[in-house]
């Protein structure tokens, strides 16, 4: 059996083209265009696993069309089938290595990559955080192939996370800025929320949209949602320092790959951010989680780990003690079963999503992988 996601049955080749057109401006996912009878079927995707044509149709509705599953009886199923499910294209979350001291690079930089048929030709790119400096974060998306990048995702107003994104405009075609709301850092630390409006203003200057994304906000790039799930109010936190405030106005935001894998990720927010973050979400349970405040003991307490309980876990860590609070980290997230990396020790880190399968992988060993299945 194969289950065919179909959104239109048109009488005239040419309507069922226009169709075909929007569900590629608005998702990137190839379609094909079907003559049965006196129609022209509009499908995107074949599967051999219905849950897998569910959640595809289900982005497509999120997208605005009508969508139906056709289920199609084949003879030889076990050739057809594989075929299927070839329709099922790779997203990758990649937690970048772009770690040199001496050139003071250091921050949080994840890539969230969507790529085509061939496994290899680029549809979408979201960029999360920029890391402080850019030489080796820009030349290693452009050596993967990036020329586009659809949306940069900021997290908060510290230089570590922003800080290379004038050279990112330079070197790349970005899309859209989204930014954390500045409002609440108004109240208490004004120039933190001056330094995130200067990022808009390089938005406009290089021809980007820009968004401040709230708690409720979100956008979808290709097969990714984004939600932005909270963001802690000043009210709601006693210390107004310069840093730790700022670590704890980081946005908590979602990103669901296919409807399928949850990444979590929150800037550099501390223990009272996260602690008002689970009395305000109810549902936090993610499969790739990025440790906050670069995998700091005081960022990631026992309460978010058991909240978000994640099959993978990493750190964008930019400092070589290993132990200490870092060590703290990878207990409790190992507690939880969580496979725990950091770009320290394992260089760039993979996190490869087709379909229902999830596999990891890294530079630093090339022999290491490990394979998860929903």
């Amino acid at each position: 059996m194969i289950y065919r996601v179909q959104t239109g049955a048109f009488v005239t080749k040419k309507n069922a083209e226009k169709q075909a057109a929007k569900i590629i401006e608005r998702t990137g996912l190839k379609t094909a265009i079907i003559k049965e009878g006196l129609f022209y079927k509009v499908q995107v995707g074949a599967f051999a696993n219905q849950d897998n044509a569910k959640a595809r149709a289900t982005l497509l509705s999120k997208a605005g069309f009508a969508v139906t599953i056709v289920a199609y009886v084949v003879e030889n199923p076990g050739a057809d089938e594989t075929k299927a499910d070839s329709n099922i294209y790779r997203t990758r979350v990649w937690a970048i290595d772009f770690m040199d001291e001496d050139e003071g690079q250091f921050g949080d930089a994840t890539a969230i990559i969507q790529y085509g048929e061939d496994d290899k030709t680029i549809n979408h790119v979201i960029l999360i955080d920029t890391a402080k400096s850019s030489s080796t974060t820009v030349k290693k998306l452009k050596k993967a192939g990036v020329t586009t990048i659809d949306a940069v995702v900021i997290s908060h107003a510290h230089g570590d996370h922003y800080g290379a994104l004038t050279d990112v405009f330079k070197n790349f075609k970005v899309k859209a800025l989204y930014l954390p709301d500045c409002t609440q850092l108004d109240k208490y630390q004004k120039s933190y929320g001056n330094a995130i409006r200067n990022q808009e203003k390089k938005a406009k200057q290089y021809g980007a949209t820009c968004t401040y994304l709230k708690a409720g906000s979100s956008f979808e790039v290709g097969n990714v949602l984004c939600e932005c799930v909270y963001q802690l109010p000043a009210s709601a936190v006693s210390e107004h320092d310069n840093h730790h405030f700022v670590n704890n106005e980081s946005i908590v935001t979602r990103f669901t790959i296919d409807d399928t894998w949850i990444y979590h990720t929150a800037g550099d927010l501390q223990n009272a951010g996260n602690n008002a973050l689970i009395k305000a979400v109810k549902d936090l349970k993610a499969d790739i989680f990025k440790c906050q405040w670069h995998g700091d003991g005081n960022a990631t307490n026992e309460a978010i780990a058991k909240a978000v309980k994640p099959l993978v876990a990493f750190s964008n860590y930019h400092h070589k003690e290993s132990k200490g609070g870092r060590q703290i980290t990878r207990k409790r997230l190992e507690a939880v079963g969580a496979l725990f990396m950091r770009n320290h020790e394992d260089g760039d880190i993979y996190i490869d999503c087709v379909g229902n399968k999830m596999t990891v992988t890294c530079s630093k060993n090339t022999k290491f992988k490990k394979e998860f299945t929903k």
